[in-house]
């Protein structure tokens, strides 16, 4: 599977938080996925990759907590349009991390409703 990937870093120390990915499903639509670390837990990179591909997989990655809007909007999507080389990428949807947290994996349904300004625009 082919993916981009791009980590969420704490301002004050540079240490990676979480992960933000892209990649391409078997229609060949974009999909994004992400994981990302409660202020307790120790960032393991590798666990980061799994969570973060399985939500790409599934599809349920393009709802996503608001710490990574500006990740998303400071050069990932640009990345995505080159890397996947289309303009065709889905808008995500930011909400809080508590919000996300409520979501199971894998759904597409949102179970409460949505704000236009909550869409980012790349």
């Amino acid at each position: 599977m082919q993916y981009i990937a791009r980590y969420l870093r704490k301002t004050s120390t540079q240490e990676p938080q979480g992960v933000l990915v892209a990649t391409k499903d078997d229609n060949g639509q974009i999909q994004y996925g992400w994981s990302l670390c409660d202020k307790e837990d120790v960032f393991r990179k590798k666990r980061a990759m799994e969570q973060a591909l399985g939500r790409a997989k599934k599809g349920s990655g393009c709802i996503m907590p608001q710490s990574f809007k500006v990740l998303f909007k400071k050069g990932f999507a640009d990345r995505c349009r080159s890397y996947f080389k289309t303009d065709d990428l889905p808008t995500p949807i930011m909400r809080s991390t508590r919000m996300v947290n409520s979501i199971p994996m894998g759904t597409q349904e949102i179970p409460y409703p949505l704000n236009v300004d909550e869409r980012v625009d790349a």
